[in-house]
């Protein structure tokens, strides 16, 4: 669970409509994507290995049928009185054995040989020709060499005179593209051992039993205890060594899935013909298997991709119909949070927009309540102003501050006069034709007739500079707002550190807000006491005729410390 509440969440209603149709489309689809791709190859793998099955029992079936004709051909062979006759001293002529040929190799085209045979003559048949071999040099053709390559065969065969024998051929070099079937024959009066009778089979029988079955992705072998008899794998043939491998692995059990030929893998079955005990060796080259899986798989994630794809693009039409109303909805809140109007067009047949319209009805009502109550507060503040200053007869001030002036000339007090000049400065910003708002550099004259008046007072005990950019020098300001804070800087700041203080005035404009900073290096004080226990009056007063004018976003920031200074930093609104 820990773990659960770690994941990021989506922070927004479209990304969590997104993720619930991946998390209830998606899934679901690759679950049965991956079923469906593991049913589909195990469902490959046994139509295999089903086909191979089938397919070993038809050439093992043909097969029977070959080898059953073999032998019968040869049992009638051995009873022919042209065969019969050739322990006799009158040979058979060569007419009687191409006519011998020919009866039984019309409708077998499989036949290539005939060889009949004692230990001393052998009569060779093929289709075209009769050959004659003897080990006699006085009536033959001397052939020593050739009797003794095929004694082995007389001894085979001798040893099972009444079963017939499958021969190696490699032993004689008669024809390297067949195998033999040999039997002995008897004379039929006497049953005396006569000679042997061998067929030479065509290989190329194989590849037609096979033709039909044969494919690039289906491949026979055909083996019998030592030799590979046949294959339509190249690699095998030839008596290449990946041949004999392939003996030495399927005689040995291994795996019995999967053999390994050269750079190909296979997987096989096996069966073994009972007339022969040949082992009948179906392939599949997996490569092949995997591609067509591969493939499959391939398809699937194409679809799933697809289906992906649309799935999100349904839930992005359909979540920005649904979410439209509540990005309206969140608009018209970050308009209200910024004081501004709200003008949205909400639809009412939806929940949210039903929403929405009230929200918007009820803060434009409230914001111009709120309008009202401000004009009013600013009304009755400015009345108060007004009414304070109506109790001073400005061309009375005016004419006794100019008294005094001259008098103070006439003496030669210049400290009087200066004061008075700037005294005399202060009162006419205050009156200021009755305006709230006045110009930034007129600000600042203020600031500096009353900082004039200090410096008299205190001699040099306050250092002042003030740095303001000239970019906002003409902009527009609420008046009375830096004066306050110079004085409480110097009365609580100042004036009771030992020694003389610094006072830093800057000012500047950063975005659409104008901020100032007044610091001083004086005794300092705990801001958040002061503020709590109800001193700071001339402060608090500031900070709320800037809330009252400009709003809740705007107003004073102060930073003391005991023994270290104050900062107090100023933030209006650019009102222009």
């Amino acid at each position: 669970m820990k773990l659960l509440k770690r994941l990021p969440v989506p922070a927004t209603i479209k990304q969590r409509f997104i993720l619930i149709a991946i998390l209830i489309s998606f899934v679901p689809m690759i679950i049965i994507s991956i079923f469906s791709t593991y049913t589909y190859t195990n469902a490959t793998n046994d139509y295999v290995l089903n086909a191979m099955q089938n397919l070993l029992n038809s050439i093992d079936s043909n097969l029977n049928i070959m080898f059953g004709d073999v032998k019968d051909m040869v049992n009638i062979v051995s009873t022919l009185d042209v065969v019969q006759n050739i322990s006799d001293t009158k040979d058979p002529s060569k007419w009687d054995l191409m006519k011998l040929m020919g009866n039984f190799t019309i409708n077998k085209n499989y036949i290539k040989t005939i060889l009949i045979s004692n230990r001393s003559t052998m009569y060779y048949l093929d289709r075209n020709t009769v050959k004659l071999f003897s080990s006699n040099s006085v009536t033959y053709t001397y052939h020593q060499d050739f009797f003794e390559k095929i004694n082995d065969w007389f001894s085979d065969i001798e040893e099972n005179n009444t079963t017939g024998q499958w021969l190696d051929g490699k032993k004689v070099d008669l024809n390297n593209n067949a195998i033999f079937y040999g039997r002995a024959f008897k004379n039929m009066n006497t049953m005396d051992y006569i000679g042997m009778i061998v067929i030479g089979i065509d290989k190329n029988i194989f590849e037609r039993l096979n033709s039909d079955k044969d494919t690039n992705d289906y491949k026979i072998v055909i083996m019998n205890q030592d030799n590979i008899l046949y294959s339509s794998i190249d690699a095998l043939n030839g008596g290449q060594p990946a041949g004999q491998e392939f003996i030495r692995q399927i005689h040995g059990g291994g795996n019995k899935n999967s053999i390994q030929i050269d750079t190909a893998k296979y997987m096989y079955s096996v069966k073994t013909n009972e007339l022969t005990d040949w082992k009948i060796i179906s392939l599949v080259n997996t490569n092949a298997m995997n591609d067509k899986n591969t493939s499959v798989m391939i398809m699937t994630a194409i679809l799933i991709l697809l289906s992906l794809f649309l799935t999100i693009g349904f839930v992005l039409l359909s979540s920005e119909k649904i979410t439209r109303q509540i990005k309206l909805l969140t608009l018209a809140i970050g308009k209200f949070e910024k004081m501004e109007e709200i003008d949205y067009e909400f639809d009412d047949k939806d929940e949210v927009g039903k929403i929405g319209s009230e929200f918007q009805r009820v803060v434009n009502e409230n914001k111009a309540l709120t309008s009202n109550l401000y004009n009013a507060i600013i009304k009755q503040k400015e009345a108060e102003l007004m009414a304070l200053q109506s109790q001073i007869n400005p061309h009375f001030l005016y004419n006794t501050l100019n008294s005094i002036y001259l008098m103070a000339e006439k003496i030669k007090a210049k400290n009087i006069s200066a004061m008075v000049l700037n005294l005399s400065k202060i009162f006419k910003f205050a009156l200021n034709r009755g305006e709230s708002f006045t110009m930034i550099k007129n600000e600042i004259r203020h600031v500096e007739s009353y900082l004039e008046i200090q410096k008299i007072r205190y001699e040099d005990k306050i250092n002042v500079h003030i740095e303001i950019c000239e970019d906002i020098l003409y902009k527009k300001m609420v008046k009375f707002i830096i004066q306050p804070l110079v004085e409480n800087a110097i009365y609580h700041g100042l004036e009771q550190k030992e020694g003389p203080g610094n006072l830093y005035i800057y000012g500047c404009l950063k975005g659409d807000k104008i901020n100032f900073l007044i610091k001083d290096d004086g005794i300092g004080f705990d801001s958040e006491s002061v503020m709590s226990e109800g001193r700071g009056i001339g402060i608090k007063n500031v900070d709320e005729r800037i809330k009252l004018y400009y709003g809740d976003h705007y107003g004073l920031q102060i930073n003391s410390q005991i023994g270290v200074g104050t900062e107090i930093t100023v933030v209006l609104k650019d009102m222009n």
